[in-house]
This record gives structure tokens, sequence and C-alpha cells, in this order.
């Protein structure tokens, strides 16, 4: 986070907030949609644990694609060589 976003007394505030949103929201979100997801694959003959790892493997993917696309550095393309 860049330090100009804050001023310095409410630096932890900041920090204090970004935690709880990642630690307390997010993981209450994903024990959530975890259980869900573990319930929908279950079988009589137990759960289908590939079918189960696969869901947070795509999420992680689409996860990855939209940080690429949206927080593309615009400086990359400035400091490219220009082509002859």
């Amino acid at each position: 986070m860049k330090r100009k976003a804050c001023a310095a007394p409410g630096r932890s505030s900041a920090q204090g907030l970004i935690t709880l949103a990642t630690y307390g929201v997010g993981m209450l979100i994903g024990f959530w949609v975890a259980g869900h997801v573990s319930d929908y694959y279950a079988t009589p003959a137990g759960h289908q644990w590939q079918s189960i790892w696969l869901f947070p493997a795509f999420f992680s993917l689409g996860v990855v694609l939209v940080f690429m696309f949206a927080f593309r550095d615009a400086r990359r393309s400035e400091l490219a060589p220009a082509k002859a």
C-alpha cells in the first residue's frame, strides 16, 4: 500500500481493516463455500476428492486471470523497445 493513501495515525487502523477483511470475512466465506462443495461431491461410497480439489484450482485460475487483466502495468508498454 502506498504511504500517501493513508495518514500516519490511520495506517494501523487501515491495516487492521484489511486484516479483518482477509482473515475474518474471507475465511468465513471460504469455509462456507468449502462445506457446500464438499457436500455436493459426497457420495455414499465417499467423497469425490478430485472434483473437490478442482474447484479451488479453477477458482484460483480465474482470480489470476482477473488480476492479470485488471491490474495491468501501464509502465511496461512504455519501457518496451520500439520496433524498427
